[in-house]
């Protein structure tokens, strides 16, 4: 019973830590830091890097429990549990690593507050290109159309044209 209880109480911190971690994101997207603190934003950030090497820490104690009792079914169920817990902690290391972050000058040309949208209008070499990016309301309520904005944005390498917003900023004219 001190095996369940050990390791339920794991995996219910780590639930707990991951739920934590994702609402504390969204949050800060947002930039509400008067539900949670901006210093624990940044401590917050090292839950996927924790999360991770206890999971395979508990995965060879359990391997090393199988070794020494010689097939114990619940723990071959356990070690399974634990692989499953790390490919999905884990995937969401390769989710980000396909995230890049772009600057670029741009006119406003669409603002939706309702959606969360935001359509700019960037130059690419000679060309000119919609880029699509996600916003808080914020955000949409303070830009107009017709207007000149720095943004920073979070895209995917393969979509470069459609991202998440981070920053904007006003343009000064010379």
């Amino acid at each position: 019973m001190k095996k369940a209880l050990r390791i339920g109480i794991f995996i219910g911190i780590l639930a707990f830590s991951w739920m934590f971690f994702l609402l504390e994101e969204e949050l800060a997207f947002y930039g509400i830091y008067t539900l949670i603190d901006y210093r624990v934003h940044e401590i917050a950030a090292l839950i996927p890097m924790l999360a991770i090497p206890a999971t395979v820490i508990f995965l060879v104690i359990e391997i090393a429990s199988i070794v020494k009792k010689r097939g114990d079914k619940s723990s071959k169920w356990l070690v399974l549990l634990f692989v499953c817990l790390i490919v999905l902690q884990s995937s969401w290391f390769v989710a980000r690593a396909d995230d890049i972050s772009t600057s670029v000058t741009g006119v406003v040309v669409e603002v939706d507050p309702a959606e969360g949208i935001i359509v700019i209008e960037k130059a690419y070499g000679e060309q000119k290109i919609l880029a699509k990016l996600e916003a808080p309301s914020t955000f949409c309520n303070m830009l107009e159309v017709g207007e000149t904005y720095f943004f920073t944005y979070i895209h995917d390498k393969d979509t470069p044209h459609i991202g998440r917003m981070e920053t904007f900023r006003t343009v000064s004219e010379p």
